[in-house]
């Protein structure tokens, strides 16, 4: 952003000392420099308000993850909890619900592959083709 004012500067500078001569060049001189110093001081100015914008932006940010890391901490320890004591009052001899018994009669069981199917195939070698001998 300095160059972009440095540059807009020279180039004013430039205009007034060759339309206006050498006299208003020098007369300009102290007029310029205020201006360039102006835009610096904006241009820091600028600067400052951003890096303040970007920290408040990532403090935000760290509360936000914080506050999602504890609520996705908490259902997750609420769902352990309600699995273990499901599972515990399945041990105590309580009816299994009707869900969990559908579940249970679809699932298969492991069927055990002959070795014919689970042996990898072995090549049969090419045969190359017999050469002619022609003397």
């Amino acid at each position: 952003m300095f160059r972009v004012g440095f540059v807009l500067g020279a180039v004013a500078g430039a205009a007034v000392a060759i339309f206006l001569g050498p006299e208003a060049g020098r007369r300009a001189r102290p007029v310029t420099k205020a201006v360039m110093k102006a835009v610096m001081t904006a241009i820091h100015e600028v600067q400052v308000h951003g890096a303040e914008i970007a920290e408040t932006v990532e403090d935000l940010h760290a509360e936000a993850k914080a506050e999602v890391t504890a609520e996705t901490f908490a259902a997750a320890m609420a769902a352990a909890m309600a699995a273990a004591q499901a599972k515990a009052a399945g041990a105590n001899g309580s009816a299994a619900s009707p869900a969990t018994k559908a579940k249970a009669a679809r699932r298969r069981t492991a069927v055990k592959r002959s070795p014919a199917i689970s042996a990898p195939r072995k090549r049969a070698p090419r045969k190359r083709p017999a050469q002619s001998t022609n003397g």
